[in-house]
């Protein structure tokens, strides 16, 4: 049987869900020695080549448990899965995502997925794994020592099997273009939307043996027919990868967010006493900000074109999901954000800087102005005593220089002049000032 057949004639739903998490894990983490290429997780066949030499830059596989789908409990009591996998991806910058793979009965039907799909979404907080809430059982797992918190973002992915592919198959075959009731009952959780907003990537549909639609939070991929080359089971596993990749891009695109308007507040409240405490504001906020600009361009810029996986498939799915959850625009006001963010750094610095020159020359007047008066007090006296050091008629012996009855007329010549320097110079400063 061809991978393409197994695909076709797979006796279960398969459903992954994933999640992005709130924290952000110690640097090195996505690089450490205990970590292993996301080319190992699943079988990726044609793909593995391309996921080996983008290592560097896609999520690594932080751990892996295979579970009976009974450790699994899901709120309130929505059908159970035959097994699922827990999986702990985190991103170069330390973002993590959680992974969970479950393997549905062969009976699963349209209602059966949707209500799972519904509670693992709208209820995720309750999920538990083996009586203890999952994120606390996935901490404990991975040595996280703080408490992991779900991030606003998730995806979910549904390749119908069993009854769900027959009745998906059936009504496709029926409308030919568009989306059949089970398919948008799927899409939307049961919510009872039209399919208006329901996404067909271009490429990827042949009525006649293949489906791949999705909205905002829910993807289904379903082949029925062998030839629907080149769909094949290593296409879908390629698919979970790009889901991944949009939504850790997308965590990390709100934490950046609330880090800016958290920078922004920080600066609007800062009222530094001290030239030295606003170097401190400035330096911490332009730390901040380089950070928040390693966050967008390595973790999500990197996931946004089609150079990691090359294959025009995956590019059709990635575009369209890009769209359909507003990542690009999403990237684009944001990092207009940051600059402004940078716009407000940098007018603090500037305001921070003419108040050092300002202080600077205020030091270099008063210095100038201490010289200056020090020079005029000077300089009579030197003249006065010079005066009576003169071994000259004029200089009596007997009388004390102090004597302004006898010596009056050398006082005034040494200190006239100075006196009228002063004078010249209050007129001109005071005509300065008025200008």
């Amino acid at each position: 049987m061809t991978t393409s057949e197994m695909v076709a004639r797979r006796p279960r739903t398969r459903v992954l869900l994933l999640y992005s998490l709130a924290n952000r894990l110690p640097n090195g983490v996505g690089h450490g020695p205990h970590t292993r290429s996301l080319h190992t997780l699943f079988a990726f066949g044609r793909f593995t080549a391309h996921l080996e030499a983008a290592g560097s830059v896609l999520p690594r596989v932080l751990d892996e448990w295979e579970l009976d789908g009974s450790a699994l409990e899901l709120p309130p009591e929505p059908p159970r899965a035959d097994a699922v996998t827990v999986i702990v991806v985190v991103s170069p910058r330390g973002d993590p995502t959680l992974l969970l793979d479950l393997g549905l009965p062969e009976a699963a039907d349209a209602e059966t997925v949707t209500e799972l799909l519904a509670a693992t979404c709208f209820r995720r907080g309750e999920l538990t794994l083996r009586q203890r809430p999952i994120l606390e059982w996935v901490a404990g797992r991975i040595g996280y020592a703080g408490e992991l918190e779900f991030g606003r973002d998730l995806h979910q992915l549904v390749f119908p099997g069993g009854r769900l592919l027959d009745r998906i198959r059936t009504e496709q075959l029926a409308v030919r273009d568009g989306v059949s009731p089970t398919l948008a009952q799927v899409i939307y959780r049961g919510a009872g939307l039209a399919d208006a907003g329901i996404r067909r990537p271009a490429g990827l549909n042949d009525h006649v043996r293949s489906v791949v639609a999705h909205g905002r939070g829910v993807s289904v991929a379903a082949a029925w027919e062998p030839r629907a080359a080149p769909w094949n089971a290593e296409l879908e596993n390629a698919f979970a990868v790009v889901a991944m990749t949009q939504v850790s891009a997308l965590g990390v695109v709100q934490r950046t967010r609330r880090n800016a308007f958290r920078a922004l507040t920080d600066n609007e409240h800062a009222l530094p006493t001290s030239t030295a405490e606003a170097r401190t504001l400035i330096s911490d906020l332009s730390t901040e900000l380089n950070e928040m600009q390693l966050d967008l361009s390595f973790g999500v810029e990197a996931y946004l074109d089609s150079l990691l996986i090359p294959e025009s498939a995956l590019e059709h799915y990635q575009t369209s999901l890009r769209g359909a959850i507003g990542l690009t625009d999403g990237l684009a006001n944001t990092s207009r954000m940051l600059d402004r963010l940078q716009s407000v750094i940098q007018a603090r610095l500037s305001g921070l800087e003419a108040t050092v020159q300002e202080r600077v020359e205020q030091r270099s007047r008063a210095l100038s102005w201490v010289v200056a008066v020090g020079t005029l007090i000077a300089l009579p006296p030197a003249l006065l005593l010079a005066f009576f050091g003169l071994n000259g008629t004029e200089v009596d012996e007997t009388r004390s220089m102090f004597d302004l009855g006898r010596y009056w007329p050398a006082y005034l010549a040494a200190w006239l002049p100075f006196l009228l320097l002063v004078l010249v110079g209050l007129v001109l400063r005071r005509k300065a000032d008025r200008a």
